[in-house]
C-alpha cells in the first residue's frame, strides 16, 4: 500500500477553511448560548426571590428548574465581608470577576453533596437554594451543610483571598414561599453583626437574640458625655465599653437604632457646652454617620466610636489648653500693669494684686508663673531695682529718697538685692 497524496488545490484549502471557519463560529456560539444560558437563570432566579407568579412556574420548567416548585428546599445567603474594602481594592472588572468565580466556587463545592442553584443578589451577596425532598432528618442536613459550606469558605479564603459569612434556613416548600425565606435569611445574615466575619449562622441563633426595645443606659449615657466634656479619654472609652457589652444581646437594628442614638446625644451635649468646636465636632459626626452602613460587626462599630470619642476629647483638650493660656495671658498682663502703676506702694504683694482682680492668690500666682516665668513677688522685685537703676541715672536724688519712691526701704535687705540683681554694690 502507498500514502494517498495529499490534495492542495484551491477547492480542498476553500473547504478546509470554511470548515475551521464553522468550528469557530460553532464554538462561539456554544460559549454565547452558555453565557446566555446562565445569566437568564441568574435573573430569573433574582426575579422569582421577589416574587412568583403563573409565568414564573412555567419558566422553572424550561429552565429545568421544576424541583423548586414544590419541592423540600433549603435556601443560603453567602455575604462578602469587609465589603467596602473589597469594592476600594478592585476595579469594576475585577470585582466582575470575583463574583463570578464566588459562583462558581460554591456551585462546585456545593454540587458534590446537593442539588442546588447558586446565583448573585446584589453586589455582596449570593443565594443558594438547595433540593432537600430526599433529606429526613434537618440535624443530619445540617450538620453535612455546615462542613461543606466551610469547604466553601476556606476554598474562597486560600483562592480569592475573600471572607464570606454564611446564613442558612430551615427546610420549606413552595416556591411561593421563596420570597418569605430570603428575607428571614438576610436579616440572620446581619446577625454577624453580633458574631463577627467569617462565620457560619444558623436558624438557631434567633432564638438567642433579644427582640424587645434596648433599653437606655441614661446614667451612664451621662456620666460619658461628662468624662468627654473633661477631655479624660480612658475613662470615656471605658463608659462606652460597658455599655457597649450590653449591646450583644440585640439584634441589628437595635443595635445600630442605639448607637446612633447615642452618637447624637453626645453631639448635642457638646455642641450646647463648646461651640467653639462646632465646625470640627459637626465634620466628625458626619463622617462617622456616612460611614455607619459600613459598619459590619459589633467590632467595626466599637472602634470607629472610640476613635469618635478620642478625637472629640482631644479637640476639646485643645481648646481647654488655649482658652486656659489664654485666660493665664489676660490675667498676667493685669498683674503686669497693677505692678506698673503701684510699685511704689510699700504693701503691694500678691494677696493685694489678687484682691484687686478678684481671684485666689494661690490661682493669680500659678497663672501669672505660667505665663511670665517668674512668681509675682520676684517681678515686683525686679521691676522695682530696674526703677532703681533708671532713677539713679535721670535723677541727682540721693539714694534715700529713690528707694522710697520705689516703695522700698534703705537696709541691709535692700543692699543685698541691688548687688544681686546688677552684680556690683550700689556705692
Amino acid at each position: 500500500t502507498c500514502a494517498l497524496p495529499i490534495l492542495k488545490t484551491p477547492e480542498f484549502e476553500f473547504l478546509a477553511s470554511v470548515f475551521s471557519s464553522m468550528k469557530e463560529q460553532n464554538q462561539q456560539f456554544e460559549k454565547f448560548k452558555n453565557e446566555t444560558d446562565y445569566s437568564l437563570r441568574q435573573f430569573f432566579l433574582n426575579d422569582i426571590i421577589s416574587g412568583v407568579d403563573a409565568s414564573s412556574l412555567k419558566k422553572l420548567n424550561d429552565l429545568n428548574l421544576k424541583y423548586i416548585i414544590n419541592n423540600q428546599l433549603c435556601l443560603c445567603i453567602l455575604k462578602i465581608d469587609n465589603y467596602k474594602t473589597f469594592l476600594i481594592s478592585n476595579n469594576q472588572k475585577e470585582r466582575w470577576a470575583l463574583r463570578y468565580a464566588i459562583v462558581d466556587i460554591a456551585k462546585n463545592v456545593l454540587s458534590a453533596d446537593f442539588q442546588c442553584e447558586v446565583f448573585s443578589r446584589y453586589s455582596d451577596k449570593f443565594v443558594v437554594i438547595i433540593n432537600c425532598e430526599k433529606e429526613k432528618d434537618y440535624e443530619s442536613f445540617a450538620c453535612n451543610l455546615e462542613k461543606v459550606l466551610t469547604v466553601l469558605q476556606n476554598m474562597t479564603s486560600e483562592h480569592l483571598k475573600l471572607s464570606l459569612t454564611i446564613a442558612y434556613s430551615t427546610f420549606f416548600r413552595g416556591v411561593e414561599n421563596l420570597s418569605r425565606v430570603y428575607e428571614n435569611v438576610n436579616n440572620l445574615v446581619q446577625q454577624k453583626i453580633r458574631y463577627g466575619n467569617g462565620k457560619i449562622l444558623n436558624p438557631g441563633i434567633i432564638d438567642e437574640t433579644e427582640f424587645e426595645d434596648f433599653e437606655i443606659p441614661l446614667l451612664e449615657e451621662e456620666k460619658l458625655v461628662e468624662k468627654i466634656l473633661s477631655g479624660e479619654k480612658e475613662d470615656a472609652v471605658n463608659i462606652y465599653n460597658h455599655i457597649s457589652e450590653h449591646l450583644h444581646e440585640y439584634n441589628y437594628y437595635e443595635i445600630t437604632s442605639y448607637v446612633m442614638h447615642l452618637s447624637y446625644f453626645i453631639y448635642n451635649s457638646i455642641n450646647r457646652k463648646h461651640s467653639p468646636i462646632r465646625e470640627d465636632l459637626t465634620s466628625m459626626f458626619k463622617s462617622f454617620m456616612i460611614n455607619m452602613s459600613d459598619y459590619e460587626v459589633l467590632s467595626d462599630i466599637n472602634d470607629a466610636f472610640i476613635n469618635l470619642i478620642n478625637s472629640i476629647c482631644d479637640k476639646i483638650s485643645q481648646i481647654k489648653e488655649t482658652q486656659s493660656f489664654q485666660t493665664a495671658e489676660i490675667v498676667a498682663s493685669k498683674v503686669i500693669s497693677i505692678i506698673e502703676e503701684n510699685f511704689q506702694q510699700k504693701d503691694l504683694c500678691l494677696n493685694t494684686i489678687a484682691d484687686e482682680i478678684g481671684l485666689s492668690p494661690t490661682y493669680v500666682g500659678y497663672l501669672f508663673k505660667s505665663v511670665v516665668g517668674k512668681s509675682v513677688a520676684k517681678y515686683i522685685s525686679d521691676y522695682r531695682m530696674e526703677m532703681v537703676a533708671h532713677y539713679l541715672k535721670t535723677t541727682r536724688y540721693p539714694v534715700a529718697k529713690i528707694v522710697d519712691m520705689v516703695g522700698l526701704e534703705k537696709s541691709n535687705y535692700f543692699y543685698t538685692t541691688f548687688k544681686k540683681y546688677f552684680g556690683v554694690p550700689l556705692g
